[in-house]
């Protein structure tokens, strides 16, 4: 049995693919569940009223308008 280079090779490349497009799934899928797991902190800042989301664990967040320091709302 005699395998021709170009069968050889297209073997290659679209085993090569195939894998590929299963690592973009893969990735793409784990981002998705990393951010349903993780919830948005809720901020009201006190010097302008802005409302904002922040997803970071932190214990005071900048407001995006005026750079106030903010404490996230109890939900």
């Amino acid at each position: 049995m005699t395998l021709l280079l170009p069968s050889v090779l297209f073997r290659w490349v679209g085993g090569a693919l195939v894998g590929l497009a299963a690592l973009i799934l893969h990735h793409g899928l784990d981002e998705h569940r990393r951010r349903r797991r993780r919830p948005a902190f809720l901020y009201v800042c006190e010097s302008c009223g802005l409302v904002y989301e922040d997803d970071r664990n932190v214990p005071l967040s900048a407001c995006r308008r005026c750079g106030m320091l903010n404490a996230a709302l109890q939900r």
